[in-house]
């Protein structure tokens, strides 16, 4: 009687902690390393990736596509650069005010973020931008998805996605 009452507390032990650790919030999350390892992001598993030639990272959900997610790395060359983050922060905000940029934080990062809607041969495209960095380092963000899919339930909740993306961003 006794090994039968041992073995179920085990078993419910077991279950408890197989439990625990399917339920961590970094369930689903892959890392990506940039190719120059200038950066890290944290990543849904769903989303698949692909680069172009301009240094850009791109990552969608082939299979339930809601929008792109876009990534520039730049570094800045001190020797040849005098203005520093904080300067091109600030001259982007300026640079982006008719667009209703305004500076936020997601994460550790102090962001310059604005939205706009742009004409594509495939209909109107809605394109939320963050300009944000540290150091010597600057990134270009952005996230692009049908004008329509806007207006959806689902919309906030990819929105929230991409923030933690950015969030999760660690410069190396």
């Amino acid at each position: 009687m006794y090994v039968i009452s041992m073995m179920k507390r085990t078993i419910i032990f077991l279950a408890i902690i197989v439990c625990c650790f399917s339920c961590n919030n970094e369930t689903g999350y892959k890392e990506f390393t940039s190719e120059q390892d200038w950066f890290t992001i944290q990543l849904p598993d769903n989303w698949s990736e692909t680069k172009d030639n301009e240094g850009t990272y791109i990552f969608y959900d082939e299979e339930n596509w809601k929008g792109t997610f876009r990534i520039t790395p730049i570094r800045l060359d001190s020797r040849k650069v005098k203005d520093t983050v904080t300067d091109l922060l600030a001259r982007q905000l300026k640079d982006k005010a008719s667009k209703g940029a305004k500076m936020v934080k997601i994460g550790d990062f102090d962001c310059v973020f604005y939205k706009e809607y742009v004409q594509e041969t495939s209909g109107e495209v809605l394109m939320y931008k963050w300009t944000l960095g540290s150091s010597n380092t600057v990134f270009l963000v952005s996230y692009a998805t049908k004008k329509e899919i806007e207006a959806t339930e689902s919309h906030p909740e990819e929105l929230r996605q991409v923030e933690n993306v950015i969030k999760s961003l660690q410069i190396k």
